[in-house]
């Protein structure tokens, strides 16, 4: 009777830490969005855990063009698809949905997953209908080719150009296409304009940071940006990296900044600008950070000289 009590404490012990259904998982079963396979790394693929399809987060909120963030501190993450934020924490069956409005996430409504939020060879893992409703998807399963195959809906993006950008509201929600830039004397990044204005200047808009970041309160905005771009881009200075990039604006003593945080903006990378900008048959000067910027401040519509 002891023997067989302390196997279903056992039991009891693998489920909750998600090792119990993994160690019985069928590891054969594919995701397809939009009509394309995902391609799992080796012990990150999806298994079968309660009847429910667990999804690797990180691959399949990239395959969507969403970016992930991690949170060690409470086991949580945080995915960002332009105006959609989700949250989730490991071994909690809800996810928070949030819309990115004015400027902040606002909390919108939960959703009860049908199977926990799990840690599976070092990754996390959620059923995959959770992260299809959220994201407002469609998912279906082809039992003939084991898959999972979601269909996106089409977002409809707000999309602007860095001068532009200088010119937003503050709270302004919108999507870019721009190279990231590194000043050693200001010891920040910008986006700064794929193209100069055909006289060999270029548009740049400055990011800033929040005071209370998720690497500690007043945590200086170098170090975090730094700390951002390993996260997300896997190097400390990106300096040269093509990105769609979404977040709002911020004005600060009169200038427009792009906002880096885990809350509003979403990366994907697309590539160094040289090869970029060969494959878009788009002219370009090869990346350097030695370049000439257009010296004005853009507030509200009006163009100032530059302090």
């Amino acid at each position: 009777m002891k023997k067989i009590a302390m196997i279903l404490s056992i039991c009891c012990l693998f489920s909750i830490l998600g090792f119990y259904n993994v160690v019985f998982a069928d590891q054969d079963v594919q995701v397809i969005v939009n009509d394309h396979p995902i391609a799992f790394a080796e012990g990150s693929e999806p298994f079968i855990m309660q009847d429910r399809t667990m999804i690797p987060l990180r691959s399949v909120s990239e395959a969507l063009d969403a970016t992930v963030y991690w949170f060690d501190d409470d086991k949580r993450i945080q995915i960002v698809l332009y105006d959609t934020l989700l949250s989730i924490k490991i071994g909690r069956d809800q996810i928070s949905v949030y819309k990115i409005e004015e400027g902040k996430a606002v909390h919108k409504k939960n959703i009860i997953l049908d199977a926990n939020a799990v840690i599976h060879n070092d990754r996390s893992y959620v059923p995959i209908r959770a992260i299809a409703e959220a994201f407002q998807a469609d998912v279906s399963w082809n039992n003939d080719i084991r898959a999972a195959v979601i269909k996106t809906k089409e977002i409809q993006k707000n999309f602007m150009d860095v001068p532009q950008l200088l010119r937003a509201d503050p709270g302004t929600l919108f999507a870019t296409y721009a190279v990231i830039t590194y000043s050693e004397e200001k010891n920040a990044f910008a986006l700064r304009t794929l193209q100069d204005d055909g006289l060999g200047y270029y548009t740049e808009i400055q990011f800033c940071t929040p005071l209370e970041t998720s690497i500690s309160d007043n945590t200086e905005y170098a170090e975090y940006a730094k700390r951002y771009w390993t996260e997300i881009l896997g190097t400390e200075n990106p300096a040269g990296t093509v990105i769609e990039f979404s977040g709002i604006i911020s004005r600060v003593d009169g200038t427009n900044y792009a906002v880096l945080n885990k809350t509003t903006t979403a990366v994907k990378n697309l590539g160094f600008y040289d090869d970029y900008m060969e494959a878009q048959n788009l002219y370009f000067e090869p990346f350097s950070n030695d370049y000439k910027v257009d010296d004005r401040t853009f507030v509200n519509g009006s163009v100032m000289p530059a302090n």
